[in-house]
């Protein structure tokens, strides 16, 4: 069993896939690691962001909330690669102000995560490590039983927000 507690312990293992945003919109660009682990009930994903300026501002799912500092998951259970979102995917965004979204399914506040801060939040005049975000989403909720040579499609990504450098997207 994994606990969502936001320290990833039990991730040491797992395999990674990293990426960094290098789109040349901010001076700061971020590092991004994600850890995917799954058993019977749950899929579980750690993401670890090096983030030298932790910033979120918006309070409400009906702002521009994407823009602040976050994580954003795509997954395509069917992974049948359209071009626009199907019934069968899932769009998901967490915030570091603790918003989470599901593109209006409504199955969001089912979804357990933690998020740790390794750094203060929207005070850009010290500077901070990063973030961590675990998470467990239920196969339930997700309409699948995972089996042997299931593919899931996803697509992680990573918002970031430094002050007047810009929103910069990756993915």
């Amino acid at each position: 069993k994994i606990n969502i507690d936001g320290e990833l312990n039990e991730f040491s293992q797992a395999d990674a896939i990293s990426f960094s945003d290098n789109s040349g919109r901010g001076n700061d660009d971020n590092t991004i690691t994600i850890k995917v682990l799954y058993d019977d009930t749950n899929l579980y994903l750690g993401y670890i962001v090096k983030d030298t300026k932790l910033n979120a501002k918006f309070n409400s799912l009906t702002e521009s909330f994407w823009e602040d500092d976050c994580i954003e998951l795509f997954l395509d259970t069917l992974h049948n690669k359209t071009s626009t979102m199907d019934s069968d995917d899932h769009h998901y965004i967490i915030t570091l102000n603790n918003l989470i979204s599901d593109s209006g399914r409504g199955t969001a506040g089912s979804i357990q995560y933690k998020i740790l801060l390794n750094g203060t939040l929207n005070n850009d005049s010290d500077t901070d490590t990063g973030y961590t975000i675990e998470l467990a989403i239920s196969w339930s909720i997700l309409g699948v039983t995972p089996e042997a040579g299931y593919t899931l499609g996803a697509d992680f990504c990573n918002a970031d927000k430094d002050g007047n450098d810009g929103y910069q997207y990756s993915d």
